[in-house]
């Protein structure tokens, strides 16, 4: 989710009383299978070195910045995201969709990056000036003056979750997330699409800018109804601000993931083509669709729209289907992640720099071979 020579998720402010109403429309759904709940959480692998990870488990720590600490939006509570993370897992575990287990899981760290153990899991907090919040997100992503790297933690050990209210940055929209996509090292375990460097390790201080996720916490309560009513879900009501979702598919990005939909350059496609790299996602035009939208929200309301009707797109062979994606943008069931995104997902968890590895894999894994002083590299910022 962000804006210029980045990917974009946006919502039209143009269109947002609208969109908000009506992404809350209950339709009557059929309900979906619930996948198996049994928690296997006892029975983490801790491979050696060379393996590969069988079960992905990500420690994260949320960076919550403020000004107001009596707003809650700003000073989010860490009950709140402890929610939020647990939901996250639900969607990547395919609980709401029954379309397969990711098997990455996130973890509130319970300690902190000089390994003391933390009152509040996964949760630190930093006030701001008012003249400082709130915070443009493509300038707090690509800053190279420390100023936000210095609340970094080590990223070999920790996922970096930034937390605060965004700058409306784009006058046709409001950007609700946004994050770095993951990197490979050049070799034989390069992977298609993400940027390639020559270093085979990368530590905090060979870092230019922040590496990490960033959320829009003026939107933390925003969620659709499933989380709480699940399994007992008789309708669902859709939130195109879903907090939830929102993470989830910024962590898929952190993970090497791009949108579903066809893009060049940070622009969409007005046309069909494949650009994400996983052959079992139907790809579909962004360009047209929005079109259709904007159109459609013009002659109905929250009465007379039909979600059904609003969750379908059209693939290059001509072929509808419903947008469940967590990788897709605007009116989508947003649950989903195929086996061709969960492949993509575990060679970045295996092989990627600047990611969290179990037992000795973060600690040494060619700690050797890392480069000296700030590396000249710009990492990619997508939405």
């Amino acid at each position: 989710r962000g804006l210029g020579d980045v990917y974009k998720r946006q919502i039209y402010e143009t269109m947002k009383q609208r969109l908000f109403s009506l992404f809350m429309v209950a339709a009557a759904l059929v309900l979906l299978n619930a996948c198996d709940k049994k928690d296997d959480r006892t029975t983490i692998p801790k491979p050696e070195p060379v393996e590969p990870i069988k079960l992905g488990v990500l420690p994260v720590v949320f960076h919550v910045f403020y000004a107001d600490e009596n707003d809650a939006t700003q000073k989010v509570p860490a009950e709140r995201l402890r929610q939020v993370l647990d939901n996250v897992n639900r969607l990547y575990q395919g609980v709401f969709s029954g379309a397969g287990n990711a098997n990455i899981r996130f973890l509130l760290t319970p300690v902190d990056k000089a390994g003391n153990r933390l009152d509040v899991p996964g949760v630190e907090y930093i006030k701001l000036k008012e003249s400082e919040y709130p915070i443009d997100p493509y300038v707090l992503m690509n800053d190279k003056s420390g100023k936000y790297k210095q609340y970094m933690w080590d990223p070999n050990r920790f996922v970096n979750v930034y937390v605060y209210h965004f700058k409306q940055t784009n006058t046709n929209g409001t950007t609700l997330g946004i994050s770095h996509m993951a990197i490979s090292a050049r070799g034989e375990h390069e992977l298609e699409g993400l940027l390639a460097v020559q270093a085979r390790h990368l530590t905090l201080d060979n870092l230019p800018t922040p590496f990490c996720v960033s959320v829009n916490s003026k939107y933390v309560n925003e969620e659709s109804n499933r989380y709480k009513d699940w399994p007992n879900l008789h309708f669902l009501r859709i939130n195109s601000a879903d907090f939830n979702v929102t993470l989830a598919h910024e962590l898929g990005h952190y993970l090497g993931l791009f949108h579903v939909f066809g893009e060049e350059k940070g622009e969409y496609i007005d046309g069909f083509k494949d650009t994400d790299y996983c052959k079992d996602t139907p790809t579909y035009n962004k360009v047209a669709y929005d079109k259709f939208l904007a159109e459609y929200l013009q002659t109905h309301n929250a009465q007379t729209a039909d979600l059904n009707e609003l969750l379908k797109r059209t693939g290059s062979d001509g072929k509808t289907f419903d947008s469940n994606n967590i990788m897709d943008y605007a009116i989508s069931l947003g649950h989903t992640f195929t086996q061709d995104q969960t492949k993509r997902m575990r060679h970045v968890l295996n092989y990627s720099l600047l990611i969290p590895r179990p037992g000795s894999r973060s600690r040494s894994v060619d700690a050797h071979d890392k480069p000296k002083g700030v590396v000249d590299v710009k990492f990619r910022v997508i939405e």
